[in-house]
């Protein structure tokens, strides 16, 4: 769901996004983006995107479509920044200082169809269940998958990688590998184990296996986001 709230000064007209950028949601932006555009008497209009955990392919299109007609866009996530970030090498504007953390290289094709990424999005525990069911969710949401799992499928909506989290070294050398692809955007961390036990037969070492699982991938892989 994309909530839209706007905002005016004696400069700017702001439109304030949060959630996800697809579907329907997308539609009341390009209504309400145009409606104010008809009266900004002056103002910059500047769109600000304050959280999205998911921006789709038109998404990225309607994204693109405002910076072309003038519109400033402003990110404050990890997702955001890299996909404005890709844009800006599609946008036919020549400046576009005021993409956060986007440089421009060169003036990039000016059809919007043209503007395409590869966006990745990791899933752990792929192979079955809610790990199987988050993988094929985010397919529908146009996502490139990479599935993890100790076993691999028979089949898989995407790339899988079968590999062993519980394994320190392991998870490291694929949170690497992962990180030189600069287009992972994000993770869905689902591998995890429980064990139930009294708490005066806990034993420790198996106490230590189950934290470690399910807690050190969700701080290790992150790292291939940054």
């Amino acid at each position: 769901m994309l909530k839209i709230s706007a905002a005016l000064t004696d400069n700017e007209c702001r439109l304030f996004l949060e959630g996800a950028l697809v579907g329907v949601g997308l539609e009341e932006l390009r209504t309400m983006s145009n409606r104010l555009r008809a009266e900004l008497d002056g103002r910059t209009l500047v769109v600000d995107i304050k959280d999205a955990a998911v921006i789709s392919q038109e998404g990225e299109n309607v994204l693109l479509q405002l910076i072309n007609e003038g519109a400033k866009v402003r990110a404050h996530s990890v997702i955001a920044r890299r996909v404005l970030q890709e844009l800006a090498r599609h946008s036919k504007k020549k400046e576009l200082r005021d993409l956060d953390d986007a440089t421009p290289r060169n003036e990039g094709p000016s059809q919007i169809s043209r503007c395409t990424m590869t966006r990745s999005i990791v899933v752990t525990d792929a192979s079955k269940g809610v790990g199987r069911a988050a993988a094929d969710v985010s397919v529908q949401q146009s996502w490139s998958v990479i599935g993890l799992a100790h076993s691999s499928p028979g089949s898989f909506p995407g790339e899988f990688i079968q590999t062993d989290l519980s394994n320190l070294d392991e998870t490291r050398v694929l949170a690497n590998d992962l990180a030189a692809r600069r287009n992972v955007l994000g993770i869905v961390n689902n591998v995890g184990i429980a064990k139930h036990e009294m708490i005066d037969a806990v034993e420790l070492d198996v106490f230590t296996a189950v934290m470690d699982l399910n807690v050190r991938p969700a701080l290790q892989l992150p790292s291939s986001i940054k």
